[in-house]
């Protein structure tokens, strides 16, 4: 009897346990299936097919022929994810948008790959692709510290990857940015933040920096910006400071193109410069009613691949910061995909004022 007694309590303890260790796993299960895994994986499912799109339309299949007509030309699937987060502190909403910034870059393969055909192009526009509509949802955050969220970049790196986001923005070893002092936005849970890839030409690209910077230009420097500061706006260049010596090197030998070598020049002979760094012009910003727009160029020292194909991301809040960015309202680039039912896409209700325009 004593014995049954014994076994019975400790079987009846085995079940509690096991059905304790159940519940646990069903809990762990349930947190990150239906929460920050499930976001995760969402987020690589999208990036890949993105990525498989691009891959397709860089390869012959997707390439215009010397006749000037593709082929085939494949619907994009790249989605822009309309979602609202939710941060504690500064730092993780600084990751956040980072982490987005890295994530958008990726989906187009870094602008490694010209998805663009050079028949379908005017080179002097800037052709822009919304990755991202992000809403903030914050009580303990008031502001975003462009400042701060400059030397977040500089210094973390994303999962994953041993380079700074500065260095893989940039595609610059050893670099980092400054945007030349922006004053301090304030969080609106209504007023959502863009993440956007761009695509501009080389040599147009290297006009807007040095109109950016400040350079004055042989043809009359870009207009656009300087009706910006007439306006009461601003335009400032993001400023990617480099050590390594190749670059330092590349920078000084450059010579594609007066416009943007006399910039490049410029930045490298700079007297506050530290012996054996260089910098340059890799980006722009701009401010303008109470809109703010940060354009981070990648291979901002070394040639891009492709010379007719110079890729960023961009970062820009603002009522009216398409209108005010650089992006060709003709050929904006958005699939706006809700990820949380209570929000309504500004960039969806944007484009469906377009169609209709277009109707009429």
């Amino acid at each position: 009897m004593f014995f049954a007694e014994r076994l019975n309590k400790k079987g009846v303890g085995t079940i509690l346990t096991g059905l304790i260790i159940l519940l646990f796993v069903v809990a762990v299960l349930w947190v990150f299936i239906g929460g920050s895994f499930a976001s995760w994986l969402d987020v690589m499912q999208g990036r890949a097919t993105c990525q498989t799109w691009v891959d397709i339309q860089s390869s012959s299949l997707g390439k215009a022929p010397i006749i000037g007509y593709r082929y085939t030309d494949y619907e994009s699937p790249c989605e822009t994810r309309v979602e609202k987060i939710n941060v504690k502190d500064e730092n993780k909403l600084y990751q956040e948008m980072a982490d987005r910034m890295y994530t958008c870059l990726s989906e187009y393969r870094f602008g490694k790959r010209n998805f663009y055909s050079d028949y379908t192009l005017d080179w002097t526009k800037t052709y822009c692709r919304f990755c991202n509509e992000v809403y903030i949802d914050s009580k303990d955050v008031k502001d975003f510290d462009w400042n701060e969220f400059q030397i977040y970049l500089n210094t973390k790196k994303p999962r994953g990857d041993t380079r700074t986001y500065a260095v893989i923005f940039t595609d610059t070893t050893d670099a980092t940015v400054e945007f030349g002092g922006v004053e301090k936005t304030p969080i609106d849970a209504g007023k959502p933040f863009y993440i956007v890839f761009t695509i501009d030409d080389y040599a147009s690209w290297g006009e807007r920096l040095a109109e950016a910077a400040g350079f004055a230009l042989p043809v009359g420097g870009y207009s656009a910006y300087r009706s910006i500061k007439q306006s009461g706006g601003f335009v400032k260049g993001v400023k990617v400071i480099f050590r390594n010596i190749a670059d330092v090197a590349a920078v000084r030998k450059a010579d594609d193109s007066f416009r943007y070598v006399h910039l490049l020049e410029s930045g490298a002979s700079s007297a506050a410069m530290k012996p054996g760094y260089g910098s340059a012009f890799g980006g722009v910003v701009k401010g303008i009613k109470k809109n703010v727009i940060i354009t981070i160029a990648g291979s901002a020292i070394v040639a891009t691949t492709y010379k007719s194909f110079k890729p960023g991301v961009a970062i820009m809040t603002g009522e009216e910061v398409i209108e005010n960015s650089d992006c060709d309202l003709d050929s904006i680039y958005m699939n706006p995909v809700i990820k949380d039912k209570d929000i309504e896409s500004k960039l969806a209700t944007y484009r469906k004022e377009k169609e209709n325009e277009q109707k009429k």
